[in-house]
């Protein structure tokens, strides 16, 4: 099982398989690289692509620090240039979904030089007229001090969980570390690095018509930074993002980046 080591000593587990372009996968919050493979989108862009999908910190079989100070935006996007980095992968495509996509906004903030492209679906950019939502991750934290974790909290929404997928990531996401989400939520709370900087490589921003906070917050943002654009899902929700049917966005969009 491959594994990177952070600059703090914290173990990354990730997987890869495949050969031709690399593309690297982050999934959101409570999740694993195992819901890349449930749902299909691992096994249909290792066809022709090299697939990289990571475990972020506090999930997964990564490692879970139990402080606050070890989470954080740009922690997660040196993690995730770290696997990069150790797969020898240059001109990589990246996708995060949710959580995830958030990793990937930070990742514009740090080296660029690995990446082709950024994609990042349901994500929640912070514009000059919105305050991030930081509160919204502490009371996350202050949920499961309170309540722990359970399928109920993750069902009501009581954790800000949008549209439980179906299948087994709601028994994966039950079976974690609460303790780790707990420092996770707090460290993250701060949301460094997640306003859109200047510049970038080419970046897709993708919302379903379900997530209409996602919706408003990305629509709008190709007319202000020339490197991005914006693709709206209608008919569906948040979780489409974890769907077969994304693969689709994800082609086309590659296929129409500079050669």
């Amino acid at each position: 099982m491959p594994e990177v080591t952070a600059d703090d000593g914290v173990s990354i587990h990730y997987e890869a398989a495949g050969s031709g372009q690399p593309v690297l996968l982050i999934t959101g919050a409570f999740s694993s690289l195992e819901d890349w493979y449930e749902s299909g989108v691992f096994d249909e862009l290792v066809r022709d692509q090299r697939v990289i999908a990571l475990d972020l910190r506090g999930h997964g079989k990564s490692g879970k620090p139990h402080a606050a100070a070890s989470y954080g935006w740009p922690r997660n996007a040196t993690d995730a240039l770290a696997v990069l980095e150790a797969e020898g992968a240059r001109g990589a495509d990246v996708y995060g979904f949710s959580m995830g996509g958030q990793v990937v906004v930070a990742m514009l903030h740090a080296d660029t030089s690995r990446l082709r492209s950024l994609c990042a679906m349901g994500v929640y950019v912070p514009g000059d007229d919105f305050e991030p939502p930081a509160q919204q991750l502490l009371d996350r934290a202050a949920s499961l001090r309170r309540r722990g974790l359970s399928e109920e909290a993750m069902q009501t929404g009581e954790l800000q969980i949008q549209d439980v997928p179906p299948g087994a990531w709601l028994a994966r996401a039950v079976a974690g570390d609460a303790e780790a989400y707990i420092a996770e939520a707090e460290g993250q709370a701060p949301m460094d690095d997640q306003r859109l900087p200047a510049a970038g490589p080419p970046m897709l921003l993708v919302a379903a018509e379900g997530d209409p906070f996602a919706v408003a917050l990305c629509r709008d943002l190709p007319s202000r930074y020339p490197y991005v654009r914006y693709r709206q899902l209608d008919g569906v929700g948040h979780y489409a993002g974890m769907g077969r049917p994304m693969v689709d966005v994800l082609r086309e969009f590659w296929a129409a980046l500079p050669s």
